[in-house]
């Protein structure tokens, strides 16, 4: 069971009304070289919720090797990080098919980004529940999925304005948030879990890759 929430916070500004004059004149411009300023503009845009470029909070958790890891080694990368838990019947498994369609239609530079979960459920989700999920979404050895206390990660879910939270049937009501961190660790875009397309994942993966 997940809740699918809009980030207020860390959203970017509106953009700024252009002059007519100006706008006229791009017109022209795009009008005059023969340049399809639409196709343009929008393939070298990023597909989602422009953020604001802040710095992603770090964190510091344990992988499913049972291995330290944190944003910070990421670093250098672009990452996608969403939160999931492994025995989610409805949204996690989407997310996660989603993962490994892009990862597919990035190829080899599929080495290029870092794929990242966060466990929204820290009671049940364990070593081999993680081995599982990842095995049966196509996703061993193409994420890090991290686990940890729940004194370790309600900071981290605090700060990515994730709610988690454990139901009386073991079902955990939770955010299905994607965030896509730039090669500085800034939030670049937000998008929704259940309703982001792979391949414009893949567009924007590929915008960052290249800057």
């Amino acid at each position: 069971m997940a809740e699918v929430s809009v980030v207020n916070r860390r959203r970017g500004l509106p953009p700024l009304l252009w002059p007519l004059g100006a706008l006229a004149g791009v017109a022209v411009l795009a009008l005059g070289t023969g340049l399809g300023y639409g196709v343009w503009s929008k393939s070298h845009s990023l597909i989602g919720a422009s953020m604001r470029m802040d710095p992603a909070p770090n964190f510091a958790l344990i992988n499913q090797e049972g291995q330290p890891v944190s944003l910070a080694d990421f670093k250098g990368k672009p990452v996608v990080l969403t939160f999931l838990y492994t025995h989610c019947t409805d949204v996690c498994p989407i997310i996660a098919d989603k993962l490994h369609n892009a990862t597919d239609k990035l190829g080899a530079d599929s080495s290029k980004v870092a794929i990242v979960a966060i466990t929204t459920d820290p009671t049940h989700d364990d070593r081999a529940s993680i081995e599982r999920f990842s095995e049966q979404h196509g996703m061993t050895g193409r994420w890090s999925y991290l686990t940890g206390s729940p004194s370790q990660l309600e900071p981290v879910w605090k700060s990515y304005y994730v709610a988690a939270q454990l139901l009386p049937s073991n079902e955990v009501l939770h955010t299905a948030a994607v965030y896509v961190i730039d090669k500085q660790a800034r939030e670049r875009v937000y998008l929704d879990g259940g309703d982001f397309l792979p391949g414009e994942l893949v567009h924007d993966l590929r915008l960052l890759m290249g800057e």
